[in-house]
């Protein structure tokens, strides 16, 4: 993926608040939990239909993966478990486009489908146009359109701290419970 890419996933609502009993901050991109979210969802001809506002439906490397819109613009792409059913939905924003008829798009998309919109660190926020260009104009790819360098600094950063997070989570000392003393 480009640096001045978008990507963001959408998850059925439903499911979602059923999987964790209330409607999560944050959906983590958990190998199985997609899958999950989507189970009983299919790529049927209307949702095919609906898709197509996004763009022609393009040629793809896998029969499994489904895609629509410009191949060097943004895209929307379906990826689909090989009985056909639904797995995982995300969306590409192409930055150096603009971007405002496809966020358009594809917040209508979402509210129509009941699905909520997860960003790139997998925020759940609002079907609504201006709280997504807000989340996305906040976004690394979108820095990177006027100054790379500082976007390139800033994703190393990020990469840094969450890979330290993940570090001193795995090496966490244990602290042994105290011993009663002798009386």
């Amino acid at each position: 993926m480009a640096i001045w890419n978008y990507r963001m996933a959408l998850v059925p609502r439903e499911s979602t608040i059923q999987h964790f009993s209330v409607l999560p901050g944050k959906v983590p991109d958990i190998d199985d939990l997609w899958p999950h979210l989507w189970k009983g969802y299919q790529l049927d001809d209307k949702l095919k239909e609906t898709l197509l506002q996004f763009g022609p439906e393009l040629c793809s490397w896998s029969e499994e993966i489904r895609v629509w819109g410009d191949l060097d613009g943004s895209t929307i792409e379906i990826i689909l478990s090989p009985s056909g059913s639904i797995e995982e939905i995300t969306f590409k924003f192409d930055l150096r486009d603009e971007c405002q008829e496809a966020i358009i798009r594809l917040c209508n998309f979402a509210i129509n489908y009941d699905l909520l919109l997860l960003t790139s660190e997998a925020d759940v926020i609002k079907s609504e146009p201006s709280l997504l260009a807000q989340k996305i104009r906040s976004s690394t790819a979108f820095l990177s359109l006027d100054d790379p360098e500082r976007a390139f600094r800033a994703a190393a950063t990020a990469i840094e701290a969450r890979e330290a997070k993940e570090k001193s989570e795995l090496h966490r000392p244990t602290i042994a419970p105290e011993l009663p003393k002798k009386k």
